[in-house]
């Protein structure tokens, strides 16, 4: 039945007059619903967007912690790792050098977080020739590879106050102070990931404060400190002669050969201290000793006197007797070689102990060594006037002597938290 038909069917039932009547009466609901409803839907809307500007004009704390607060991801910066908390010293007490102040250290050491992956480590790699604190590059101006693992002069060449590059600082950034930490990071680092900074923001912002009365009571926060201190360093044979000729160097007898425990007395100090360059007599003499005989001795380029911690590990294995073919038996011209060659050497001869975070300190033997990517070590037990059962070379140093023996008195397994971390024994 087509339309006009049902409508003439329902007239003749209810009546003309009545249709029309209810016509009249649709029709007029439907243009109410036109005129009011419309306007009280779109002021229900307008009055959620009201309570939400409202809400907006609310007071909000603006400061830079609150900032930092809403960056994202909270990442982590542990300042029970000596290394760690020392670098994060050193910045901020190059930032208040620098005149930076405290949120120039926090630019930094978030800067660093991200590069380092939250260790704030002087690495020895990263993409390309990155390298340090800041994965900086030689091949674009930072600076030579020793100046750049140099936490001091990494720093000032990031704050824009160093004199060993032309390269753009944070000081050169126009209005940096008023940035946020992200995008004052980026203007100097120029990353492919420009907004990883802000997620270190807060994490660096509570390593800073908690430094911040030791930075500024730190040396290197003083104007007359040496902002450029890798510039003048010495890197000839020479230096060496005069510093294992110096009787002021500590230690006792000079051994070049005996047992590891003797070496040990001769060659290492006998508490840590972060960073520490001076070599006994005996050490320096044995590294004076190995160059003569073109044994290893590290690679001048990545360390001004060429010994590291990979070359104390090695000479004390191979003169103790321990074991006379490890690292191949310190002979270059075998293959011997850093922490990149020690680690397969081992792997192929040795035997590779259970993971890291596993090992107990009573699962240790004198003689285990440890090594992760950039640092080797080595479990030797107690040692009488020593105090530690761990000897390593100083992870860092650019300048001076060279890399000093010492022993560490941790604990716990050392470095058992580094992902990289793994130990062996000698079959």
């Amino acid at each position: 039945m087509e339309p006009i038909e049902w409508v003439a069917l329902l007239a003749k039932r209810i009546g003309y007059k009545r249709l029309i009547r209810w016509g009249t009466m649709g029709a007029t609901a439907f243009l109410l619903v036109l005129l009011l409803g419309v306007p009280l839907i779109l002021g229900g809307v307008a009055s959620i967007g009201g309570n939400e500007k409202k809400k907006d004009e609310c007071p909000t704390d603006t400061s830079e912690s609150a900032k930092n607060a809403a960056a994202g991801p909270a990442r982590t910066i542990s300042l029970k790792d000596p290394e760690t908390k020392r670098n994060v010293v050193i910045i901020t007490a190059r930032a208040i050098r620098a005149g930076l102040g405290k949120k120039g250290a926090i630019v930094a050491v978030a800067t660093s977080g991200v590069e380092t992956g939250g260790r704030i480590h002087s690495l020895d790699y990263g993409d390309r020739d990155s390298q340090g604190l800041f994965q900086q590059r030689p091949s674009v101006g930072w600076g030579s590879v020793a100046q750049i693992r140099n936490p001091v002069t990494s720093a000032d060449a990031f704050f824009g106050v160093a004199k060993h590059t032309k390269n753009r600082g944070l000081k050169d950034i126009k209005g940096w102070e008023k940035m946020r930490v992200t995008d004052a990071a980026q203007a100097v680092q120029a990353s492919a990931t420009p907004f990883a900074y802000q997620e270190w923001a807060s994490t660096a912002e509570k390593a800073v404060n908690d430094v911040w009365n030791e930075a500024n009571s730190d040396p290197l926060s003083k104007k007359d400190s040496n902002s450029d201190s890798s510039s003048s360093s010495s890197t000839s044979g020479e230096a060496n002669a005069q510093t294992v000729a110096n009787d002021c160097l500590p230690g006792g007898d000079v051994k070049i050969s005996g047992s590891m425990k003797q070496l040990l007395k001769s060659w290492a100090h006998p508490d840590y201290k972060y960073g520490r360059l001076e070599q006994t007599r005996g050490y320096a003499a044995m590294i004076a000793q190995a160059k003569k005989e073109g044994s290893y001795t590290g690679s001048p380029n990545r360390v001004p006197l060429g010994d590291d911690c990979g070359v104390f590990v090695t000479h004390l294995v191979v003169r103790s007797g321990w074991d006379k073919n490890f690292n191949s038996g310190g002979k270059p011209t075998n293959g011997a070689g850093g922490t990149w060659v020690i680690r397969p050497w081992m792997e192929k001869h040795w035997q590779k102990l259970p993971p890291a975070k596993t090992l107990k300190l009573s699962d240790m033997r004198p003689g285990d060594v440890g090594i992760m990517q950039g640092h080797v070590w080595i479990y030797v037990g107690p040692v009488d006037g020593m105090k530690g059962v761990w000897a390593e070379a100083s992870e860092r140093g650019s300048h001076g002597p060279g890399f000093a023996p010492m022993f560490n008195n941790s604990k716990r397994i050392l470095y058992s938290d580094n992902p990289t971390t793994v130990y062996y024994r000698k079959k």
